[in-house]
C-alpha cells in the first residue's frame, strides 16, 4: 500500500506529500501535525481502538479531516455478535466488527465531530471471501454452515444466485474534525 501511495502522489504531481508505516497506537509525529488522516478497512483489527482515534486526533491540525473507512455490522445486537463470530473463524486476527453507531460514538467519544458520513454496500461472492482470509477446510465448512442458517442471522443479506454463493458487505466513510 505504501508503493501504491508513493506512485499515486508522483502520478499526480504531489511532490511534498509524505507517507510513513507506523503503529496506529503511537504514532512518530508531533501535536497538531497532520492535515489529513486516514484509516482504510483497518480499525476492526486495532487491539485498543481507543487509543488508535486519540492518537488520530491528537496529530491532526485544527483544521484536519480525520477519515475512518471500515465495514460495519448490523446494529441489531444479535446479528452483530453473529457477524463478529463468523468474521473472528475466518480471520483469527480481527479483534470487533463495528456497528456505524459505534464508530461515530468512538469518533465523537474523543472529542471529534462526525460533518459526514456515507455507507456503501458490496457484494462479493462467499468462496472469495473465504479463500481471501484461506481458513482451513473445516472451519471453512463451519463458517458456510454458519452463514447459510435460515433467517440470515449475521444481517449479511447471503443469497443464492445461480451456483453463485453471494454476501453484501456494509462499509461506512465517516469523516469527523476537532472541536
Amino acid at each position: 500500500m505504501m508503493h501504491e501511495a508513493h506512485t499515486l502522489a508522483r502520478t499526480r504531481g504531489h511532490h511534498n506529500t509524505a507517507f510513513c508505516q507506523a503503529n496506529a497506537e503511537a504514532l512518530p509525529f508531533g501535536h497538531d501535525v497532520c492535515d489529513l488522516i486516514t484509516s482504510k478497512l483497518a480499525f476492526h483489527y486495532f487491539p485498543h481502538p481507543q487509543v488508535a482515534l486519540a492518537e488520530m486526533a491528537r496529530v491532526a491540525t485544527q483544521a484536519a479531516r480525520v477519515v475512518l473507512i471500515d465495514r460495519v455490522s448490523p446494529e441489531d445486537p444479535a446479528q452483530r455478535a453473529y457477524q463478529n463470530r463468523l468474521e473472528k473463524l475466518r480471520t483469527p486476527s480481527k479483534t470487533y466488527v463495528y456497528s456505524e453507531s459505534q464508530l461515530v460514538a468512538a469518533l465523537e467519544g474523543i472529542g471529534l465531530i462526525v460533518d459526514a458520513q456515507a455507507r456503501y454496500a458490496e457484494a462479493m461472492e462467499v468462496d472469495v471471501w473465504l479463500r481471501a482470509a484461506g481458513p482451513d477446510e473445516p472451519t471453512a465448512r463451519t463458517i458456510l454452515t454458519l452463514l447459510t442458517v435460515d433467517g440470515d442471522p449475521a444481517g449479511l443479506q447471503v443469497r443464492r444466485e445461480g451456483e453463485r454463493l453471494l454476501m453484501t458487505y456494509q462499509t461506512v466513510v465517516l469523516v469527523a474534525r476537532r472541536r
